[in-house]
């Protein structure tokens, strides 16, 4: 699919858009007179003002637009998006040098009955409860949203990839309801303050519970033992890195294992690695890469 990319301090300023019909628009900057974007399947408006915003939205025809992505706009509601056939919807926001906490209302988003993938960023103490009807949904990524439970993504069976990032504390106990999930990455997740000395590791109980996961990313979430990962000898590519992981021979048992990084982890003993352990081993080593067979 050809793409254009519109920057906003581009000098050529594109006053029509015959040629984007049915292609996709990259970075949508100050072209809110672009003709013809109501035919655009996919769209990006990157760092315009609400105002702005409004006045470009309702010119996509709900019926065509199929992907998304509104990134700082200071978006307050969905309400005005074409939300019937989308399949793709990324909302980010960027807190940095707001003095005010993003806020998004999400009531509309049950609209999204063909929704296939869902991110949302920086939005702080979002509610999900909508989500829960979009039981199309196979991939979701909320980075930085202060989540801290589960449970009201517990309808959406279908999910194949989760991606939890920076959502400090959250309880993933209502993991074991994604039987279909192939892809999980939780990137610090843990409860970290050095302050007053509290680290918290995340629960890896419900993890193990995921027959069909073959992808698990744990990275920094003050993992120390991972015993509990032995019984899940389906994996294929195992990170987890920037964990206080001591004793990794747990690991011997998953023959399928492809992948393995531990960079920045406190490993003692490599020697489980050469009787049984995986095929294939990656440690980043600080910036230097080391293959081990």
């Amino acid at each position: 699919m050809p793409v254009w990319i519109c920057y906003e301090k581009d000098e050529q300023m594109i006053q029509q858009c015959q040629k984007l019909i049915q292609n996709r628009v990259l970075c949508l900057g100050p072209y809110d007179n672009l003709k013809n974007i109501e035919f655009l399947q996919g769209v990006d408006i990157y760092r315009l003002k609400l105002a702005r915003c409004s006045n470009i939205i309702p010119k996509f025809k709900s019926d065509t637009l199929r992907e998304l992505r509104i990134e700082d706009c200071n978006l307050k509601t969905i309400d005005d998006l074409p939300l019937a056939q989308l399949q793709v919807l990324e909302l980010i926001t960027n807190i940095s040098g707001s003095t005010e906490e993003p806020k998004l209302n999400l009531q509309n988003i049950t609209k999204c009955k063909l929704l296939k993938y869902l991110y949302l960023k920086n939005y702080r103490n979002i509610d999900l409860t909508p989500v829960e009807n979009l039981t199309s949904l196979i991939k979701i990524k909320l980075e930085s949203c202060s989540i801290k439970k589960l449970d009201v993504l517990a309808p959406l069976v279908n999910l194949e990839e989760l991606i939890l990032s920076n959502n400090y504390g959250i309880n993933i106990s209502a993991l074991s309801t994604f039987q279909k999930l192939r892809t999980l990455i939780i990137y610090f997740c843990a409860i970290e303050d050095k302050q007053i000395n509290i680290f918290d590791s995340i629960n890896l109980n419900p993890i193990k519970t995921l027959k069909k996961l073959q992808f698990l990313s744990l990275v920094g979430n003050n993992i120390q033992y991972i015993t509990t990962l032995q019984s899940m000898t389906q994996l294929k590519e195992l990170i987890l890195s920037y964990n206080p992981v001591i004793d990794i021979s747990p690991l011997r048992h998953m023959v399928t294992l492809e992948s393995l990084y531990l960079d920045n982890c406190n490993i003692k003993n490599l020697d489980v690695l050469y009787s049984g352990g995986p095929s294939k081993c990656f440690f980043e080593l600080g910036r230097r890469m080391k293959f081990i067979i």
